[in-house]
C-alpha cells in the first residue's frame, strides 16, 4: 500500500536511478520496492562488516529526484545515517551506488 511509504528527494544522476527503474519494470514491482531492498543491503552489509564505512557525496550539478521507500527501511536508515554521523540522502545514495558497484 503505498500510502504508508516515505518519500525522500535527494540528488541523483540518471545513471544510478535508471537501474532501479529498470529493475522495477522487469522484476514487474514498485520501484519503492527496489529501492527499499538495495538500502537494506546495503544496511545488511554494513551490519556484517562486508562493506566499509566510506560515503559518496551526491555530485552537486545532478537533478533532484524523489524515491519513496518503505518507512521501516527509513527508520533503519536514519539510525544509521545518525551513528555515522551522516545525512540521511547521503546514506541512500552510498547504497545505490555501492549496490550497483558490485552488480557490474
Amino acid at each position: 500500500m503505498t500510502t504508508n511509504l516515505k518519500f525522500i528527494r535527494l540528488k541523483i544522476e540518471d545513471e544510478l536511478i535508471q537501474p532501479v527503474n529498470n529493475l522495477a519494470g522487469i522484476r514487474d514491482e514498485l520501484k519503492a520496492d527496489i529501492a527499499s531492498e538495495i538500502v537494506e543491503w546495503y544496511l545488511n552489509q554494513r551490519k556484517t562488516g562486508h562493506v566499509h564505512i566510506r560515503y559518496f557525496s551526491s555530485p552537486k550539478d545532478s537533478d533532484y529526484q524523489g524515491i519513496w521507500f518503505h518507512p521501516d527501511t527509513i527508520k533503519r536508515a536514519k539510525q544509521q545515517a545518525a551513528d555515522d554521523q551522516q545525512p540521511l540522502n547521503r546514506l541512500i545514495y552510498t547504497a545505490l551506488a555501492r549496490y550497483f558497484e558490485q552488480s557490474i
